[in-house]
């Protein structure tokens, strides 16, 4: 994780609370004593996600351009997250393996394998998932694939252009975010006055 963030003070934990990132620490969910291998894939896709967001991420800058409310914070969100973890993927296949089973797992703990119509899909994971499917070139995984084809032939009509501009400013955290607003107008998500 230090390699990684390149933050050489980064202090990591272990712990049975959330997972999460303050300043120089880092906390990661406490494996199992005997370390089964759904444990070290999911302390290994955490540990990348949380570097590549600290390497890659200003929270300040985020927190100025993140919309207000709802939808259109929770889609922007995910939309940054999956801007992160793309970089590192991109670059390194040894952590896109990380991320994805992870995501996998996510998605299975979430239950999205059994979502089965558009109003019980969480719009925010739907194009969080679909974002980072357009920037890795990796589909979505298998446990979620059903609940994004739900939503996908309508997002990716009225978001077309978005996506390729999400993908031409993925190193720019900036330019990305004015790309991700968007999406978000495009899809009915956000409006400036808001």
């Amino acid at each position: 994780m230090r390699a990684m963030s390149r933050d050489k003070e980064l202090d990591v934990i272990f712990g049975n609370d959330q997972p999460g990132l303050v300043a120089h620490r880092a906390r990661l969910p406490q494996p199992a004593r005997d370390l089964p291998e759904g444990d070290i894939h999911k302390v290994r896709g955490q540990s990348d996600s949380l570097a590549l967001r600290k390497r890659h991420h200003d929270d300040a800058l985020h927190s100025k351009l993140v919309p207000v409310g709802g939808d259109a914070k929770a889609v922007f969100d995910a939309v940054e997250q999956a801007r992160v973890e793309a970089l590192g993927a991109n670059r390194m296949k040894g952590v896109a393996d990380n991320l994805y089973r992870q995501l996998d797992a996510h998605c299975k703990e979430s239950g999205f394998d059994r979502v089965y119509n558009k109003a019980d899909a969480p719009l925010s994971e739907v194009i969080g998932l679909l974002v980072r499917e357009k920037l890795t070139g990796t589909p979505v995984p298998s446990s979620a694939s059903h609940m994004v084809d739900l939503w996908r032939a309508e997002i990716e009509e009225k978001g077309a252009e978005d996506f390729q501009s999400l993908i031409d400013t993925a190193s720019d955290q900036e330019a990305f975010a004015k790309a991700a607003k968007q999406l978000l107008k495009d899809l009915d998500l956000y409006d400036d006055a808001d």
